[in-house]
C-alpha cells in the first residue's frame, strides 16, 4: 500500500468494501433502539478512533463522526458510509492507546442494545505502534472474552519494509 497512512487509507477501503457487502439491516445508531427487532443474521458496525494525544482531551479520547452513527452499532449504510469517510478523513496516526477502546467495545458486544441471537462480535484493531497501555488491558480483554467477541489486530506499517516500530506493535498484540 507504500508508505504510511496509504496503508491505513487502503485498510478503510477494504473496510468499506466488506461493511458494503455485509447483510445490513438499515437500522440507525440511535440510543434506544429495540434489540428485539433486529433481523436474524444480520450486522451491525461501529467505527472509533482512539487516542494518546492529550491534545484530543486525554489518553484514549475517541474520535467518531458527528454525523454517522456517533459510535454506536448501525446497520444503516448512509451513517456507516458517514463514519467511514469520517474516519479515512481524520486519520489520527498517534499512539495506541487501547483500554478505553476495549471498554467501549466490550460496552457495545454486551450492553442493552445488542441482541442475543448468535452473531458473530468482532473487534477489529487498527495500530500503527505499539500498545501504550497494555499493563491496563486485562480487564477489558476479559470483558470481551466473557462477552464471546474476537479480537483481530492489524499493524498498519509506516515504511515499505517491516521497521522496529511495527515489530513492537506487533509484539504487543499477542
Amino acid at each position: 500500500f507504500g508508505r504510511h497512512p496509504n496503508g491505513y487509507y487502503a485498510l478503510i477501503e477494504m473496510i468499506k468494501d466488506w461493511v458494503y457487502l455485509l447483510p445490513l439491516p438499515g437500522d440507525v445508531g440511535a440510543a434506544g433502539k429495540d434489540p428485539t427487532k433486529y433481523a436474524p443474521g444480520s450486522a451491525r458496525v461501529a467505527l472509533v478512533q482512539f487516542s494518546g494525544d492529550k491534545n484530543l482531551a486525554g489518553a484514549g479520547s475517541a474520535l467518531v463522526s458527528a454525523d454517522g452513527a456517533k459510535g454506536r452499532l448501525s446497520g444503516y449504510v448512509p451513517e456507516l458510509r458517514q463514519d467511514l469517510s469520517f474516519q479515512e478523513h481524520n486519520h489520527m496516526a498517534k499512539d495506541t492507546f487501547l483500554f478505553e477502546a476495549l471498554e467501549m467495545a466490550a460496552g457495545l458486544l454486551s450492553g442493552p442494545a445488542y441482541p442475543v441471537d448468535g452473531r458473530k462480535k468482532i473487534v477489529l484493531v487498527l495500530l500503527g505502534s505499539p500498545v501504550m497501555d497494555e499493563s491496563k488491558l486485562a480487564g477489558p480483554l476479559g470483558n470481551l472474552q466473557a462477552a464471546g467477541a474476537h479480537l483481530v489486530g492489524i499493524v498498519v506499517r509506516r515504511s515499505d519494509s517491516h521497521a522496529t516500530l511495527d515489530n513492537d506493535a506487533e509484539a504487543s498484540l499477542k
